[in-house]
């Protein structure tokens, strides 16, 4: 560069990766980031309670139990290949081990068993009993 060219400065602005970003305050971006999330973590507890039922199924075959042992048992073992308390990637190895089993136990398990369990997980009934006691799951399906 000679002495008397001046540098040029370029002033950058990124785009948004979609249109629909655009116009909306970091406030409302991270609010819906959050409601995403939540979402997808009742998903992955939902699965959850349906790999709990098909474990508890006496229909289920053994290895398809043996696979809900084997996850479930993962999760609340202090021995892990990645320690939970290391910050997120401890806890994406447990969601690894938890996604894996469900898909081989949706897999191994016949699907009127499957169909069962989803539907008994999603009934009023039995998200209500997990906190309150029968009668008071009982009330609620009367009041409907």
């Amino acid at each position: 560069m000679s002495a008397g060219s001046t540098v040029r400065r370029i002033r950058c602005r990124t785009q948004p990766l979609t249109t629909a970003h655009v116009g909306k305050s970091p406030a409302t971006w991270l609010n819906e980031q959050v409601a995403r999330g939540k979402h997808q973590l009742s998903v992955i507890l939902a699965k959850i309670q349906v790999l709990k039922l098909v474990l508890n199924h006496p229909s289920t075959p053994l290895s398809a139990k043996a696979i809900c042992v084997c996850a479930l048992g993962y999760l609340l073992s202090p021995i892990q290949v990645i320690p939970t308390f290391i910050p997120v990637i401890g806890q994406l190895d447990d969601l690894a081990v938890v996604l894996a089993g469900i898909a081989l136990v949706r897999k191994l398990t016949p699907a009127d068993i499957l169909k069962e369990c989803e539907d008994r997980a999603a009934s009023k009934t039995y998200i209500y009993r997990a906190d309150k006691s029968r009668s008071y799951a009982a009330s609620l399906e009367g009041s409907d």
